[in-house]
């Protein structure tokens, strides 16, 4: 299974915890699956030793197959080349490294995006 397939995989199990539709048509939710699979692209990213573009490649690629449109997509590009991370943000982030990183022994998902929904719910990116 390819790197891409293995996201895809993660991406399906993980937002399979959730309602999808209603996740993308909450702003706060939306920012939150936002920055969490970008920790699980990162950590890819890392293993894989990507450059900066392929990176972004592999994420816009998750992003876009999740439903997540480019201005969102290049938005949080700005955030982290600006390094304006919020605390949350990065909290966020790193949780869905961690995530991902057991997905290997949990290929049934850990649920750490609902977990996220539930702790970053009331948050507002703004």
């Amino acid at each position: 299974m390819t790197i891409l397939e293995t996201l895809k995989k993660w991406v399906n199990i993980e937002l399979g915890f959730t309602n999808k539709e209603i996740a993308l048509s909450n702003d706060n939710y939306k920012h939150i699956i936002l920055y969490y699979f970008f920790g699980s692209c990162d950590l890819c990213a890392q293993a894989m030793n990507l450059d900066d573009n392929n990176f972004k490649n592999l994420y816009s690629e998750i992003m876009t197959y999740i439903g997540i449109s480019n201005s969102e997509i290049n938005t949080v590009f700005d955030m982290w080349m600006l390094d304006k991370f919020s605390d949350n943000d990065l909290l966020i982030i790193q949780h869905g490294a961690r995530c991902f990183r057991e997905f290997e022994n949990n290929p049934d998902g850990v649920g750490g995006l609902r977990v996220c929904f539930l702790k970053f719910s009331n948050y507002s990116k703004k």
